[in-house]
């Protein structure tokens, strides 16, 4: 059997694959794929393997109801017991595991045991991960935090050479594929036909067959990010990355105006834009160097400069305001509210 372990990055279609994923599990079986579902630490991924790879207690946002080292333990364990019991029972050839909290550099001390219990499900074992370039990564963070929270990301590119080295390091016998997340380069122009067709390609699965669900989580317009900000600043100063009911409610209001309106993408500005690119040059020429990967978005004869051009963006910024780091139409504001 041979065990894939998807392990992100955030905001890379990760959601949609694992949903799609989820509604066909019985279909994937019957052609020798297991995704184990509905666990008690998440209904459609493997969140819970952050145990192997972090302390509890520095888990994501999503994980906070996890950060106990006695809650962390027991959904581990029931994970482990769900993988070995499905694997017994099914004899599938290939095991699928998927959880962007995994997208982390590993700890020290978790090393060991992570390598040695990845390494015990199946004969072979390969990594893979879609990638966002700097400036889409921050954008779409952004968004995400505001649904919990008033404040911004600072700004900071992903840390995506110390990550992936960091997997490169320790299952060195393993193959890792890194792919950038532009819906151009997949195939059909799609995450799970990608997915599917680059790593399930030997098993009997018929990636039409699948059922399919709509996107639940679109983008927002820099205008409605604008309203969620003032709502939480207003509303829930005092509930900082807590996700409440009223926000939840206004998010969904505000992605149905904006399908109403036609309301245009968010757009970064160049200034952050460029200064992301140049926080993020060691790394992005790293990863063209050791994996071909190249961002169409990104400016490859800048990022080869001298330092010193890059020196003034060596710092990270910690913005206040949408509009320093996106572009907001009044008009556009005017009639989203």
């Amino acid at each position: 059997m041979e065990t894939i372990v998807h392990f992100g990055m955030p905001k890379t279609g990760t959601t949609t694959l694992q949903r799609t994923l989820t509604l066909n599990a019985a279909r994937l079986l019957r052609s020798g794929i297991f995704y184990p579902v509905n666990l008690a630490s998440s209904s459609i991924n493997h969140r819970i393997l952050a145990f192997y790879a972090m302390d509890p207690g520095s888990y994501p946002r999503h994980m906070h109801q996890f950060a106990s080292l006695e809650r962390s333990t027991q959904c581990i364990e029931e994970l482990q017991a769900v993988i070995a019991k499905g694997v017994a029972r099914h004899r599938p050839s290939h095991l699928v595991l998927s959880a962007e909290s995994l997208f982390t550099v590993i700890r020290k001390h978790k090393q060991s045991l992570y390598r040695q219990y990845l390494l015990s499900l199946g004969e072979s074992l390969r990594f893979v991960a879609y990638l966002r370039s700097p400036a889409e990564a921050y954008l779409s963070v952004c968004q995400q935090k505001l649904k919990a929270s008033q404040c911004l990301k600072s700004i900071a590119p992903p840390q995506y050479k110390n990550v992936v080295a960091s997997y490169r390091n320790l299952f060195a016998d393993c193959p890792i594929h890194l792919l950038p997340f532009e819906r151009d380069r997949f195939a059909g122009g799609d995450i799970v036909r990608d997915f599917c067709e680059r790593h399930l390609a030997a098993t009997r699965l018929n990636v039409d067959r699948l059922t399919r669900k709509q996107d639940s989580n679109p983008s927002l317009s820099a205008e409605a990010m604008a309203v969620i900000k003032q709502y939480r600043r207003k509303f829930c100063a005092d509930q900082d990355d807590i996700h409440t009911q009223g926000s939840k409610k206004l998010i969904r209001h505000l992605r149905e105006a904006d399908h109403a309106l036609g309301a245009a993408r968010p757009r970064l500005r160049d200034d952050v834009r460029s200064q992301l690119q140049a926080q993020a040059a060691p790394d992005l020429l790293w990863l063209r160097d050791h994996y071909s990967i190249q961002f169409s978005q990104c400016d490859y004869d800048a990022l080869a400069a001298p330092q010193s051009l890059r020196s003034r963006f060596s710092g990270s910024c910690e913005p206040r305001f949408l509009h320093e780091i996106v572009h907001l139409d009044a008009s556009a504001f005017r009639n989203l509210i």
